[in-house]
């Protein structure tokens, strides 16, 4: 799941890119035999077929739909992967949706000072934070109670 660099350098101080997460996400999920299947499409203007994370991007965009880019339409792998991205990745990856419901109308869920409820993440972090029993259905996650 994790490489070095070319140098032999694993540098475990730098900051981690969108375009790594995303090579640490189709690891996790098992699915780096699909890879030659994305190396060569263009999801992303910005992650064209030469870029060494292209096959990883396009799966995890095109393939496993756990990510998309900015409203732009831009991906950004150079770009530093925020706490709340990685969040939201992760929730997709795992088929975990939050219940915008139960968490609106009941006050134990764990919520954080500088996460507003309006902040574009705001339900995905609350999903991460909460241990909590839910129904799962293909479309939805249904809270029943925190734990």
């Amino acid at each position: 799941m994790l490489d070095g660099y070319g140098d032999g350098t694993f540098r475990p101080e730098a900051i981690l890119t969108r375009a790594q997460f995303c090579k640490m996400v189709v690891y996790a999920m098992g699915a780096e035999d699909e890879l030659g299947l994305y190396r060569t499409v263009t999801v992303f203007p910005d992650v064209k077929p030469s870029h060494w994370a292209a096959g990883y991007i396009n799966m995890a965009a095109k393939g496993k739909k756990v990510i998309s880019g900015y409203p732009d339409g831009r991906f950004g792998p150079a770009c530093t992967m925020t706490r709340s991205q990685a969040a939201v990745m992760v929730n997709r990856m795992l088929g975990r949706r939050a219940d915008p419901d139960f968490i609106s109308s009941h006050g134990g869920v764990h919520t954080f000072l500088d996460v507003p409820a309006s902040h574009w993440a705001y339900y995905d972090i609350c999903e991460a934070a909460n241990s909590h029993s839910y129904q799962q259905t293909s479309q939805a996650e249904t809270w029943d109670a925190l734990l």
